[in-house]
């Protein structure tokens, strides 16, 4: 385990946040999928061109179940607020995991973007609330192991291990974040999808979940996935991702990110949409097939939950997963997507939040400095 400061890095949170980089060893286990390919060799170049090509990736066919584990060398910046703020938040860490194809950077508004961090911050704004901040890289992402890509980076691994860092998290096991009172989970895309899954299987990890980016209904996203036109990650980007085995991917086509991460132009910054595109992370062949493991009733989970999501949400919401294909809209009020995605918490506490004039890329529009302070003043509605 390694640490050290952040403030050069990320110079937006000199004023409100100390922030240092670690590596948290993992050891779990979890059942992830046999992905369904005969006659591909999904450990070639070729094998997984032809793959993508077929649309084979977009079906989430399973053949079986795969046990696989072992120790995974997880990345995690600890981010703790400047003196003097609230004795009770700082002892309420929020737990932040970024969805695809995104990394901890995206939680500190991708630093480096030529339209600046300071609307899109979420640490920043956490730390200032004063809530300290645990913002991890996934399985795959950022700094974190690079696991295989079709057996290792899945779902149901990725969502093991958040329950084992949260487990050491609670136990006071992590040697440099003291022993939280209550731990708050924040997720994005897949993530938010990890949190679902967390909440039905150990309802006691969280005392309270933010799913941005999320509703109870992924189905509409295969399309704009296709026009993303996603491609090995070391073909579209050889100088950042070219000793990376083929079943990590990128997006080659920025129109169709853009027509499915974002919403009409105007909405957002075309500068950060730019450079969001050319530093992008990587999604695994994986994860793709693994997206719907996790969405599912969590009924013993009895907490506070926030479903946080763009109004025009093409992936969560549609119908068709990209604005290239139509409008998306996940409806208004007690009638939308959100509202209705209370049935998979029908015991807990929830509310939703539709962020207006946004899309899957939750705060990476000029309303996030709305959804930012919609999150936080429900996390304080709620007693956190």
């Amino acid at each position: 385990m390694f640490s050290y400061t952040l403030l050069a890095a990320f110079p937006s949170l000199a004023a409100a946040a100390s922030c240092t980089s670690h590596t948290i060893p993992v050891k779990t286990s979890a059942n992830n999928g046999v992905i369904l390919a005969p006659n591909l060799d999904l450990t070639s170049l070729s094998g997984v061109e032809s793959f993508l090509g077929s649309g084979a990736g977009f079906l989430g066919q399973f053949a079986g179940l795969l046990p696989v584990g072992g120790t995974y060398q997880i990345a995690a910046k600890y981010c703790t607020p400047a003196p003097g703020g609230s004795a009770k938040r700082a002892k309420e860490v929020q737990v932040l995991l970024h969805g695809v194809p995104y990394n901890s950077s995206y939680w500190f508004g991708l630093p480096g973007n030529p339209d600046g961090t300071a609307k899109y911050d979420w640490v920043d704004y956490a730390t200032k609330q004063g809530y300290p901040v645990l913002a991890l890289d996934n399985l795959g992402a950022g700094d974190s192991q690079k696991a295989n890509p079709i057996t290792e980076v899945q779902q149901p691994l990725q969502t093991a291990i958040l329950h084992q860092i949260t487990t050491m998290l609670r136990a006071g096991q992590l040697s440099f974040a003291p022993k939280p009172d209550r731990v708050i989970f924040v997720g994005h895309s897949l993530s938010s999808v990890i949190g679902n899954a967390i909440a039905t299987h150990y309802p006691n990890d969280f005392d309270a979940m933010i799913l941005t980016g999320w509703t109870y209904t992924l189905i509409q996203a295969g399309p704009g996935l296709l026009l993303t036109l996603l491609k090995p990650a070391q073909v579209q980007n050889p100088a950042k991702f070219g000793s990376f085995p083929p079943g990590y991917l990128a997006f080659a086509s920025r129109q169709g990110k853009r027509d499915s991460y974002y919403a009409e132009d105007g909405s957002f910054s075309s500068a950060l949409e730019q450079w969001d595109f050319d530093h992008e992370d990587t999604i695994t062949i994986g994860q793709i097939y693994s997206a719907f493991s996790g969405l599912e009733k969590a009924e013993q989970f009895t907490g506070d939950v926030l479903a946080l999501t763009g109004q025009e949400d093409a992936f969560f919401c549609g119908p068709t997963g990209s604005r290239a294909l139509g409008p998306q809209s996940c409806g208004t009020g007690s009638d939308s997507i959100s509202a209705k995605s209370k049935v998979f918490f029908p015991n807990a506490k929830f509310q939703y939040y539709l962020a207006p004039n946004t899309s899957h890329a939750t705060t990476l529009h000029y309303s996030t400095p709305q959804s930012l302070k919609a999150a936080h003043d429900f996390l304080a509605s709620s007693g956190h």
